[in-house]
Formats: C-alpha cells, sequence, structure tokens
C-alpha cells in the first residue's frame, strides 16, 4: 500500500500514477506500506519516503532546489531507499547466518577428554619449574612446590613474564 501525502504541491492522478510507477520497483522486497510525502516551498522541493523492512524504520529524504523536478527527486530517493533496503538485509542475512553457524558449532561441540597425560610427580622449586616450562614448550606447567608442597600451575604471560596459580 502506499500513502502519498502532499504539502504545497497539488495532488493529481498523473503525480499518483508517478509515484506508483517508481515504487514498483520495491515491490520485490514484500513492503506492506510505504508513505511518500511530497513537499514544495518558494526554495526548494523534496521527496521522503518512509516504510518499515523487517521492523525496522528506513527513512530517505531527497532535497532539490528548483529546476529540479519532483520527478527526478522521486527516482533519487527511490535508489536511495533500495540501497537502505539491500543494506538491511545484508545485516539481516548476516546475523541469521552467524546464528545459524553457532547453532551448528553447538551441536557439533561435544564437550570430551581428548588426551590424558601422566607423569611422576617430583617436587621443585618455581625456578625448575620455569626451566621445564621452557624446555617443553608449553603456554604451562603443573608441578608441586617443594617448599609449600601444595600443587601449582606457573605459565607464560603475554609480556615474556611468568605467572603463578596457587590453591588455597
Amino acid at each position: 500500500m502506499i500513502n502519498i501525502l502532499t504539502r504545497n504541491v497539488e495532488k493529481t492522478e498523473a503525480l499518483e500514477n508517478v509515484v506508483k510507477d517508481r515504487l514498483e520497483k520495491l515491490d520485490k522486497y514484500n513492503l506492506e506500506r510505504i508513505n511518500a510525502t511530497i513537499k514544495a516551498s518558494s526554495k526548494m522541493q523534496s521527496v521522503e519516503l518512509t516504510t518499515y523492512y523487517n521492523g525496522k524504520l528506513l527513512r530517505v529524504e531527497e532535497y532539490g532546489k528548483h529546476g529540479v523536478t519532483v520527478y527526478q527527486l522521486l527516482g533519487d530517493v527511490v535508489k536511495t531507499l533500495e540501497k537502505k533496503i539491500i543494506k538491511e538485509k545484508a545485516r539481516i542475512d548476516k546475523t541469521q547466518s552467524i546464528k545459524q553457524m553457532n547453532v551448528e558449532a553447538d551441536d557439533e561441540a561435544v564437550m570430551e577428554v581428548l588426551r590424558v597425560k601422566e607423569y611422576e610427580r617430583k617436587p621443585m622449586t618455581e625456578e625448575e619449574a620455569m626451566v621445564q616450562l621452557e624446555e617443553l614448550g608449553h603456554p604451562f606447567f603443573l608441578y608441586e612446590n617443594g617448599d609449600s608442597g601444595k600443587i601449582e600451575v606457573i605459565y607464560k604471560r603475554k609480556d615474556n613474564g611468568y605467572g603463578i596459580i596457587r590453591l588455597k
């Protein structure tokens, strides 16, 4: 449905037919309603189109000084609105695609242990644990602190320092 409003412009049958003809280009987007507002003043003219696409309000407006016809503005504003619809459709498609990928990933992601490593527990100092960490080339190393007897994790930090996680 097309709703045509005019301000300071005579709403003739010819104008209505041109507006409807130009807006037919947007029929493929299944828009429920388009509001077309055509205004004129002593200094300029404007054409505004508003519609909803997938629940989002889309509004475009083109202005022209004297010498530019309402018909020219109408063509420009329809092109601009179509670009906005295409952009919004792409955004929606991308969002749906990401959601679908997340659903598929959730379906495929099964929590399971893929590998278990065991090694002899040997008490060591923090310095010895750092050496072991470097020699193994792992991001962390689990060890028993020889001084406290507690199990600790030493890890390599992004700033090339080391961190230790201790249980209380």
